[in-house]
């Protein structure tokens, strides 16, 4: 009896089981796009990569906004979404910057201010994603900034303010030749340098003739307080909770990150040099000095470039409300990147000699040198963002945002003159006006 139950049982599970087994089989065998997995879901939303057309969008793009009495509304949004965001940021200044230069009477300069005070620059923000109707997604955002550029700029004369070979080709008349620095017509005493028979179509070279900005002949000496520029990528998965209690949704999402941050120091230095004793001119609070004896004048021009490159990854959520005509949203991420520093420094040092301390004498000859330098090193950056935005909906899918943006990138930056300085923070705050689309 018990053996004929088993048998029962047994033939009763093979004879349900071989058609699950054939509809199974056809499923995997006809691919037939859009493939729907039983249960629903369909995997040719599961990745960024999704047809344009995907969600069927109507178009109506400016249709009349769909407003609801308080805590009702529309449903959540689906398909595309897509922001435009202009932004002034301020940046935090480098710990290795002259925020302000003082001479005290031993006339040694002395670096005051650090990144405890920053500057203003202007960004944009870009994004660009997609909500299924299974509450999940894909988005990408990137934003970039081009500043800080804050420089100290002084304005150094130089040592003969007029030079009469400019009188040669005041146009820079490109069909003009001249012979300049000895050999004939040029500035004379040129027989024991090399540039004793050089010529120059422009009629006057470059270094002896007067600044193009000011017109003058004077040197712009710069130095770098704050200037750097940054760009943000990123590549999120997000999913969509179901709504709270008074309305409001929940979207976490986890995804992929690279910030480029390149940070730009410069320094320049002018001096006048006697060239009898080879001392430089004294400082500005020196008395009785002749300056007649300085007839050579140096500029050196010192910059140094640190390109950080930081690759990881990131997590965080967005939390948004409507109200009315009202969106409002907040947005938290945390991430821990990997920094691929690159640094690269050049230092140029010019020396001008003359024949005479006064007005109108001639250049002797203008020596360059150059020296070169660069290096790599990788740091750990971890750190932090902070979005609160608010929309107002002009149309049914189009809104204007108002909000503000923090990001903290707690260490592990590279900004400054030397390799060593590749452990600093950067703080980045402040607001953004834009446009957005079915969100």
């Amino acid at each position: 009896m018990s053996i004929r139950r088993i048998a029962i049982c047994v033939t009763t599970f093979i004879v349900l089981a071989t058609p699950l087994g054939r509809a199974q089989a056809q499923h995997e065998i006809h691919h037939v796009p859009p493939l729907i997995d039983p249960d629903g879901s369909n995997p040719d939303v599961k990745h960024p990569f999704v047809d344009p057309l995907m969600f069927d969008p109507d178009w109506q793009f400016f249709a009349p906004a769909e407003v609801g009495e308080f805590g009702g509304g529309p449903d959540l949004r689906t398909g595309w979404f897509a922001s435009y965001a202009r932004m002034a940021m301020w940046v935090s200044r480098p710990q290795d910057q002259f925020a302000l230069t003082q001479f005290p009477t031993n006339h040694v300069p002395q670096i005051v201010g650090s990144n405890a005070t920053g500057d203003f620059a202007p960004g944009t923000r870009y994004e660009l994603g997609y909500m299924t109707d299974e509450d999940h997604g894909w988005y990408a955002n990137y934003w970039r900034i081009g500043g800080p550029h804050a420089m100290d700029i002084t304005l150094m004369e130089r040592i003969n303010v007029f030079q009469p070979l400019d009188e040669n080709n005041t146009n820079f008349d490109p069909t003009a030749f001249s012979p300049l620095r000895g050999g004939g017509t040029g500035g004379g005493g040129g027989g024991n340098n090399n540039n004793a028979t050089r010529t120059f179509n422009e009629g006057v070279p470059a270094i002896d003739a007067n600044d193009p900005i000011t017109g003058e002949r004077s040197y712009r000496v710069f130095n770098s307080i704050n200037d750097a520029k940054l760009s943000s990528l990123e590549l999120n998965k997000t999913f969509r909770w179901k709504p709270l209690a008074y309305g409001s949704t929940i979207e976490p999402f986890v995804g992929f990150r690279y910030v480029r941050f390149q940070n730009f120091f410069t320094r320049q230095q002018y001096d006048r040099w006697d060239p009898t004793t080879g001392l430089p001119q004294p400082g500005p609070f020196a008395v009785n000095f002749d300056p007649t004896t300085y007839t050579v004048e140096s500029l050196e021009y010192y910059r140094a470039t640190f390109d950080n490159h930081m690759v990881g990854g990131q997590f965080g959520f967005r939390w948004y409300k409507r109200k009315s005509r009202w969106n409002l949203s907040s947005e938290l991420r945390a991430f821990a990147l990997q920094n691929i520093q690159i640094f690269t420094a050049v230092d140029d040092f010019e020396v001008t000699y003359y024949d005479d301390f006064t007005v109108g004498g001639t250049v002797q000859s203008v020596t360059h040198d150059r020296i070169n330098d660069a290096g790599n090193a990788n740091e750990f950056v971890f750190g932090g963002e902070v979005r609160a935005d608010a929309a107002f909906e002009l149309t049914r899918d189009v809104s204007l945002q108002f909000g503000l943006n923090f990001m903290e990138l707690a260490r592990g930056v590279g900004r400054g003159r030397f390799l060593s300085n590749n452990d600093e923070s950067v703080t980045i705050f402040g607001g953004n006006v834009g446009v957005v689309v079915n969100r």
